[in-house]
């Protein structure tokens, strides 16, 4: 099991319970949807995180070299 699954598992009750979803899984396709689950999951917060960080960076305005204006 990789260490990254089990960092977000230990830091995070959600992870935790989601992964817990796909370990407890009794059939091939519950542990296919409980990985979807758990991989969606995680795609939303490495979105959100990027989108935090982004959201928090000085806006870089680039201006046209030749008038001065500020390009969009």
């Amino acid at each position: 099991m990789s260490f990254v699954i089990n960092e977000l598992a230990s830091q995070d009750r959600r992870f935790h319970d989601l992964f817990s979803d796909v370990k407890n899984a009794d059939s091939l396709s519950a542990v296919i949807l409980a990985s979807l689950m758990f991989g969606l999951a995680v795609a939303r917060r490495v979105a959100s995180d990027i989108l935090t960080q982004r959201g928090q960076e000085e806006e870089v305005r680039l201006f046209c070299p030749k008038c001065g204006h500020a390009q969009a």
